[in-house]
């Protein structure tokens, strides 16, 4: 019997620019802005911030909030 990624502990991460991929082409402006607020929790390698699967699922899940008038 296989295990699931999350059984065995690994995580897939993702590229800024992977995951703007993934989460349908947004921008790596609009990425930025929710890191710095806080809507988007990341890894960070080295100063490389990265997303793991399970937060990609979580926004693809729950959208991320509006950005507002900045």
């Amino acid at each position: 019997m296989s295990k699931t990624v999350e059984q065995s502990g690994e995580q897939h991460l993702y590229s800024k620019e992977e995951a703007s991929r993934r989460l349908g082409n947004i921008s790596l402006a609009t990425i930025d802005k929710h890191i710095r607020q806080g809507n988007l929790k990341v890894t960070k390698i080295g100063r490389r911030p990265f997303l793991s699967h399970t937060e990609l699922n979580r926004i693809a899940r729950e959208g991320l909030p509006s950005l507002g008038a900045a």
